[in-house]
């Protein structure tokens, strides 16, 4: 997961995992998906897949600036919670 903004969830794949995400990405694979996201989440939520783009150092630096405390208090957010349990993921960045 890369993104939860107004009630889309964004599922970012590596470059070299454009197949998996193709594959995510049809019609009929994405509906199901979504439909076990809103049933989990309790919520109508969308879902779009992206191609994650490579990292520059620069924005490795940058990645994981938001404060301790905006995280924990997102985290805290059930929607996000399910979000997080579901693809096993963390939060590393908040973007405003």
């Amino acid at each position: 997961p890369a993104e939860f903004a107004e009630g889309v969830l964004c599922v970012e794949f590596a470059e070299d995992r454009a197949y998996h995400r193709d594959s995510l990405d049809h019609p009929q694979h994405k509906k199901l998906l979504k439909n076990i996201l809103c049933e989990r989440l309790g919520a109508d939520v969308g879902i779009r897949f992206d191609i994650k783009k490579k990292i520059e150092k620069k924005e490795t630096v940058e990645r994981g600036s938001a404060p301790r405390k905006e995280i924990q208090n997102l985290k805290k957010n059930p929607l996000i919670q399910s979000a997080l349990e579901m693809f096993q993921a963390q939060v590393i960045d908040i973007k405003k």
